[in-house]
């Protein structure tokens, strides 16, 4: 597998043997998760990437060393808040509502994990019901949606 943080389109499609477009429609078919920056620059987050090609190989699981406990998603929860100086939530809210020139590669990283670790709170939450956290709010799906979209509100 991949230890690349993203791949472009081309990259993508190289790797699988395919189109450009067929990375583009995989992308809006919601089969290949992507951050959208602009009309034309398209990242695919690198773990996404992975996944995609263990789910075309026929394997449903994720490779033994990515397998996270929920000791090691507050470790990396508890990280993330160190080094962004705010929860993941806080992070894809404040992003959402940024001035573009605020886009820098390292904010973009920030919001890649950002987005990752709110989705693996709520794979978490719903994985133990009867928790408030497994909720996901209509704020949680619009900040989930604009952090792979690209988009912002």
């Amino acid at each position: 597998m991949s230890e690349r943080a993203y791949f472009t389109v081309k990259e993508a499609a190289a790797a699988l043997d395919i189109t450009d477009d067929g990375v583009r429609k995989l992308i809006t078919r919601g089969k290949l998760p992507a951050i959208r920056r602009s009309e034309r620059n398209i990242l695919i987050p690198g773990p996404a990437f992975d996944a995609y090609v263990r789910r075309l190989n026929g394997q449903t699981t994720p490779a033994p060393e990515r397998l996270r406990t929920q000791d090691d998603l507050e470790t990396r929860l508890a990280q993330f808040e160190r080094d962004a100086g705010k929860t993941p939530q806080q992070w894809l809210t404040d992003w959402t509502t940024s001035e573009p020139e605020l886009d820098t590669a390292k904010n973009m990283a920030f919001t890649v994990s950002a987005a990752g670790l709110v989705a693996e709170q709520h794979a978490a939450a719903s994985a133990s019901p009867g928790t408030a956290s497994g909720i996901i709010t209509a704020e949680d799906r619009r900040l989930l949606g604009a952090a792979t979209s690209g988009s912002k509100s």
